[in-house]
């Protein structure tokens, strides 16, 4: 789930990245990305790719538009590898959040920057499980992410999905960071 002024801000914060290996954590799968919620793809993906941007779809399931099938805690890949991160709506799904977190750290290039996105406020959604996270403050975030990350940028998103009414009371939170 990604609301749609949460794409637009997301590409906001990577507008400079061009020519750039951009992973892209829990992405699920092409049909979702961009049939059930198509304004990830059109405000979010395409763009990206437009920029000349090579974005790596990471998810634990194998499907259509998925390029590399694995856990967010332990992903196949070289250190340093990634010149930015996207994890969207993915930390309130997992066990443990500071591990993918620690993950996307190890991942990211000296000089590369990450966009963390969560629920501010939203009803709990199981898919497979919710566990009840939630970030509201720019605070929230320094504390999950402890002393390895800079902030540089934060948002607050009031939006709403396709699929439901607009409510003051749902939000989400982004935040672009970068190694410290």
């Amino acid at each position: 789930m990604m609301f749609y002024g949460e794409a637009a801000t997301i590409r906001s914060m990577l507008s400079a990245q061009r020519g750039r290996r951009i992973l892209n954590i829990g992405s699920s799968c092409r049909h979702f990305y961009g049939v059930v919620q198509d304004h990830i793809w059109r405000d979010l993906l395409a763009p990206l790719g437009a920029a000349d941007n090579e974005v790596i779809n990471l998810d634990t399931k194998a499907a259509d538009g998925v390029d590399i099938v694995a856990d967010a805690t332990a992903m196949p890949l070289d250190d340093a590898s990634m010149d930015a991160v996207i994890c969207a709506n993915l930390l309130e799904h997992v066990k443990d959040p500071e591990a993918v977190i620690d993950e996307a750290r190890r991942v990211l290039a000296p000089g590369g920057v990450a966009v963390f996105s969560a629920p501010g406020a939203y009803r709990i959604h199981p898919d497979p499980i919710d566990t009840g996270l939630r970030i509201a403050t720019v605070e929230q975030w320094r504390d999950l992410f402890g002393d390895g990350w800079q902030v540089i940028r934060f948002a607050v998103v009031f939006d709403r999905r396709a699929d439901e009414p607009i409510a003051p009371n749902i939000f989400a939170t982004v935040v672009m960071a970068r190694k410290a």
